[in-house]
């Protein structure tokens, strides 16, 4: 809906609009193309390992429960949980969504002096989905020896002898399990935000003008976490509730319901409801700014060249800006107790401001002159005194000739900052899982041996014994469901990205093809310490090769030499958390074109086309590596796809 109309005699307006979006979600499993995860050539499911595994800590063998019995793990078994397991069916290919905006702009000029603006604007968005259910995702656990819910079997096989069996001594076991009888994880997510603007602007003589205003902006997040296990309850009760180790255990938690997932059908409604637990998180980002700038043409004061016909036009202006960024989790949230849920969310609360002064001049050199109808300069210049990282100066030159009137030439340099976002710079540091990094390649995989040697893999942190033959001996775990863990988030010790621009550019109108319109420009970018990460196949590889130290600073692998870990302070992952990128480079070309054909009395028919050549988008991670250039590529290494030719017609 809007309204909206004017009033004071026409000085004044004021709009208003609001409008409600709905929408329901949609499953994977509602669609005969996403109902399950293909493997292999296409012709069958396939999905996580982390179902129905487990094996003890030290050794390369896998085992499944069967009945009351461990089997040894392969792919042709049939158990349940199964040998995969599909998460397609739980999860959403489309989420259900509800959404409120609603706002009111208005200004009110009082003279030529005065016009007061003011916009406000609001916006409430909520929405669910679901993901496959949570569970142990192959991380050690401590079992006792004389655990209630083990048979015989069961222990033998896990290598408890009588006497550790006697003394309730605990082994460390890794466990793929998930949760099946509890179903999907589900998350909930509702954004308010809204934004107050007020300001003046108007003449204050016929030279100069001036606009000044202030302007808020607020954002928060409520996120739901429903339906995880707890590594606590659920470490606690697959033990049979009972603690150890110890030859009697005591049972510390009276409303622990034991959870039997060592033997078929074990696992009970209210086991599943036991382990089960959620987490809350609040969030806030905000933004204040005030600004004010005049402009002036210095002509009415008769400052012009002789050889121009208008004079010399300047800006000056002030900004300041403060940002805020705030996060708090709860305390399972906060403790990183939800499995599966990218460990421990440390809470934030952190500010910045940046003060700003900055002015603009436009020179007209010459004017309607013989092969040359317009040159004109163009200067810039901004200071920017940022609270985090200090001063900076960015500036910019710029000239324009029109020799006759269907031609115009352009070229200008740029120097510029973009100074990190609090996001950037402050955003938890935790781990989870990545495709980026699909494989460990110093672990075996599907029965074959490991592709890098041993002494590539040392580089990485693995030891000989770890490495063994590679295979048979091999005792790394391989990366689950073809995700590696990775560590992301922020960097409080990031600097302002920089950058220089170079463009030239030309504008064609030629009179014999009238309403026709030609522009070209062609730029070159070059940036330094650009904001971002060192891809993560890049980070393994370099490091496997031994080209740069810090490539293998990026490597941490835990305590069994794996990069399938769960938490930040007990490692194994391959880093990918935001720093100063070396250098990049950007060339190409834009393009821009339009023509107005005239169809007489139907009217008239336009034809506009918008593109750009990407000549180049070369990247250096680091200082005296290779270079690669992204342009019309994609992948783990670029990213999203970067094409090197894109146009609208």
């Amino acid at each position: 809906m809007l309204v909206g109309g004017n009033f004071g005699d026409g000085k004044g307006n004021a709009t208003a609009y609001l409008s409600f979006f709905s929408s329901d979600p949609v499953t994977l499993s509602e669609r005969d193309f996403s109902a399950c995860q293909l493997a292999g050539n296409g012709t069958a499911c396939g999905g996580s390992s982390s179902s129905n595994l487990f094996r003890r800590s030290g050794t390369n063998q896998n085992y499944s429960v069967q009945g009351t019995s461990l089997i040894p793990r392969v792919a042709t078994q049939v158990t349940t949980p199964p040998y995969v397991f599909n998460s397609n069916p739980y999860m959403n290919l489309f989420q259900g969504t509800d959404r409120y905006q609603a706002g009111v702009l208005s200004h009110y000029e009082f003279n030529e002096h005065a016009e007061v603006y003011g916009d406000f604007m609001f916006m409430n968005n909520r929405h669910e989905t679901a993901v496959a259910p949570s569970g142990l995702f192959q991380a050690g656990f401590q079992v006792n020896c004389n655990n209630p819910l083990l048979s015989a079997q069961q222990q033998g096989v896990l290598g408890c002898t009588p006497a550790q069996i006697a003394a309730g001594d605990q082994i460390t076991v890794n466990i793929g399990r998930r949760n099946v009888e509890g179903g999907p994880r589900q998350f909930g997510y509702e954004h308010t935000n809204y934004r107050g603007v007020l300001g003046v602007k108007g003449d204050i003589n016929e030279a100069w003008s001036y606009d000044t205003y202030g302007s808020y902006y607020y954002t928060t997040l409520y996120n739901t976490n429903k339906n995880y296990v707890s590594l606590a309850r659920g470490g606690l009760a697959l033990n049979g509730c009972m603690t150890g180790p110890g030859q009697v255990a005591a049972v510390t938690d009276s409303s622990c319901t034991p959870w039997n997932i060592w033997r078929d059908g074990g696992v009970t409604p209210e086991a599943s409801e036991y382990i089960s637990t959620f987490g809350v998180s609040n969030g806030s980002t905000s933004q204040t700014i005030f600004s004010a700038s005049t402009t002036g043409d210095l002509g009415a004061y008769g400052i012009q060249l002789p050889t121009a016909r208008d004079g010399l036009a300047v800006a000056f202006g002030v900004e300041w800006r403060d940002d805020t960024f705030t996060y708090l989790p709860d305390a399972n949230l906060g403790s990183g107790d939800l499995s599966g849920g990218s460990g421990a969310s440390p809470t934030i609360d952190e500010s910045a401001s940046v003060t700003e002064f900055f002015t603009e001049v436009r020179v007209p050199l010459i004017q309607d002159m013989a092969f040359a109808q317009l040159l004109d300069l163009e200067l810039g210049y901004r200071y920017s005194d940022y609270e985090l990282s200090g001063g900076v100066d960015t500036y910019k030159v710029g000239m324009q000739w029109m020799p006759v009137e269907d031609i115009r030439f352009r070229a200008s340099f740029n120097h510029a900052i973009r100074a990190p976002s609090l996001i950037e710079l402050f955003v938890s540091q935790t781990v989870t899982q990545t495709s980026d990094v699909s494989s460990d390649p110093c672990a075996p995989l599907n029965g074959v041996a490991a592709v890098a040697t041993l002494a590539q893999c040392q580089n990485t942190g693995v030891t000989a014994a770890q490495y063994g033959n590679g295979l048979s001996t091999n005792l790394i775990p391989q990366c689950v469901s073809s995700q590696c863990s990775t560590l992301t988030g922020g960097n409080p010790n990031l600097k302002p990205e920089e950058a220089d621009t170079i463009s030239f550019g030309v504008t064609l109108t030629p009179q014999f093809l009238p309403n026709f319109t030609l522009s070209l420009d062609w730029f070159r970018i070059e940036t330094e310490g650009l904001v971002g990460i060192v891809p993560l196949d890049v980070s393994m590889q370099g490091c496997l090769n031994g080209t740069q130290p810090l490539y293998c600073q990026n490597i941490v692998r835990d305590a069994e030499g794996s990069i399938t870990g769960d938490f930040v302070s007990q490692g194994g992952y391959v880093a990918g958390t935001n720093f100063n990128v070396a250098e990049g480079t950007f060339t190409g070309i834009d393009i821009q074109s339009t023509y107005d054909i005239n169809l007489g009395g139907l009217g008239s028919l336009q034809a506009a086309l918008n593109g750009t050549f990407l000549d180049e988008t070369s990247t250096v991670p680091l200082a005296g590596e290779l270079e690669y250039n992204c342009a019309g590529l994609y992948g783990n290494t670029c990213g999203s796809a970067l094409p090197d030719w894109r146009h609208t017609l």
